[in-house]
């Protein structure tokens, strides 16, 4: 039990010192040997952007598209001028998501 311990307290003090994403999640695929896929956040809106702009006229109204690419816009605001006001290390492109990837 206590070598659990120190390899899960381990793993979180080297994504700490890297400056990295923590979540259980995160440690959890890290402990088990599975590998880690970050998005960045713009890149999900955006895919999900383009998505939407595809099926424009079929399961969407041009105006729910103008009201994504608006919403995608204040994200990007909010995390330019977050970064200005805080001690967040990122320019507005690097904000990550994780996502566990199975290996």
């Amino acid at each position: 039990m206590d070598f659990i311990k120190v390899k899960i307290h381990k793993i979180h003090e080297t994504l700490s010192d890297n400056q990295e994403l923590i979540t259980a999640d995160i440690i959890k695929s890290i402990y088990q040997s599975k590998g880690i896929k970050y998005k960045m956040l713009l890149e999900i809106f955006q895919n999900h952007n383009d998505k939407i702009k595809r099926l424009a006229g079929k399961e969407f109204a041009p105006s729910t598209i103008d009201r994504y690419k608006t919403a995608k816009k204040y994200a990007e605001n909010y995390i330019a001028n977050e970064a200005l006001f805080t001690k967040w290390s990122f320019s507005r492109n690097e904000v990550k998501y994780a996502e566990s990837v199975k290996t």
